[in-house]
């Protein structure tokens, strides 16, 4: 069990921003997988199961998800050539991009809001307009429970 001091830190991305939250095909196996299409899928829940255990724990210590921006890493090479090569330029060093992990650990408390989406120390949003990523309650509720079935063992 977490102690009231407690913190939770996942490790996000400004990927979720493009895609809505899926719940019923979370393993994307009903459509053509895409690695990168999935991957902000999977950003984007991240983001949802943060921001309700923020609100069904609010005692049991602090949820964050936080979003290092674009770093230049082995995996984004890799992964994603074409955007490498764009990109290259413009990516941010590892340090860079562990600052609000770290800020996120050290900070006090009562500077953070509980439940939120980090980016450079500061509070980002969750969606963009123009992409219709926001969800309903009772969407985030069939995401919650899908994942305690998902997390139970048999």
């Amino acid at each position: 069990m977490m102690t009231p001091t407690s913190r939770t830190i996942v490790v996000s991305s400004g990927g979720c921003l493009t895609e809505k939250l899926v719940i019923g095909d979370i393993y994307m196996q009903e459509e053509k997988f895409d690695g990168t299409t999935q991957y902000a899928r999977n950003k984007r829940q991240q983001l949802c199961m943060i921001e309700e255990l923020a609100k069904r724990y609010p005692n049991n210590g602090k949820f964050f998800t936080m979003h290092p921006g674009w770093v230049d890493t082995q995996a984004i090479r890799e992964a994603m050539p074409d955007f490498y090569q764009k990109m290259k330029d413009k990516l941010r060093e590892p340090d860079d991009g562990a600052d609000t992990i770290l800020y996120l650990s050290v900070a006090e408390l009562e500077q953070l809001k509980n439940g939120e989406f980090y980016f450079d120390r500061e509070v980002a949003d969750k969606h963009l307009t123009i992409a219709l990523t926001s969800y309903k309650q009772k969407e985030a509720d069939a995401l919650m429970e899908k994942l305690e079935k998902l997390s139970k063992l048999d």
